[in-house]
């Protein structure tokens, strides 16, 4: 029990770290060139949010069904199954987006943004093998095996778009 707390109280002080260094980021960098969307992108990640918000309502209404007629899921599976919700909204919200071409601004490079996603998803699947490989039986590794499957989608959904609009330069 002792070392849950302790475990508690250093992520505690890791997430006001982490929260202190964005702070002082956004705070420092407020003066400095800001990403520019032109209306175009502001239009279609406005649709993106519909769309994510309403596919995340949707998969909520559907566990909340499962849940009223009364469809056993074990205790351990609840947080995955909420996470799970999550990264299907994001999911939608990412892919739309990247398919409307407002997922990059007009002077990002989206290059340093490819290489984390890959390093996240890789660094999920990692995580994931591990705690298979060592027979975790919490269940809330699955978690990372959604993220990673979510970084795929993007991955994927970002080569599609490139591979589009490659084909429309060359007509």
């Amino acid at each position: 029990m002792h070392d849950r707390i302790l475990g508690i109280i250093i992520g505690f002080f890791g997430l006001l770290v982490f929260c202190v260094l964005v702070f002082y980021s956004s705070k420092r960098n407020r003066n400095k060139n800001i990403d520019k969307y032109d209306e175009r992108q502001l239009a279609a990640r406005g649709k993106a949010y519909k769309a994510g918000y309403l596919a995340l309502m949707l998969y909520f209404g559907l566990l909340t069904a499962a849940y009223v007629a009364e469809i056993d899921i074990p205790d351990k599976y609840n947080i995955p199954i909420l996470f799970g919700g999550i990264c299907f909204g994001l999911g939608v919200f990412c892919v739309v987006a990247i398919n409307n071409d407002a997922y990059i601004a007009l002077n990002e490079k989206r290059g340093s943004q490819m290489t984390t996603l890959i390093l996240l998803t890789v660094a999920n699947i990692l995580i994931a093998a591990a705690n298979i490989i060592i027979n975790n039986k919490s269940g809330i590794w699955i978690t990372n095996i959604f993220v990673a499957l979510l970084g795929f989608i993007i991955l994927a959904a970002i080569l599609i778009r490139q591979k589009k609009a490659d084909k429309e330069d060359a007509e």
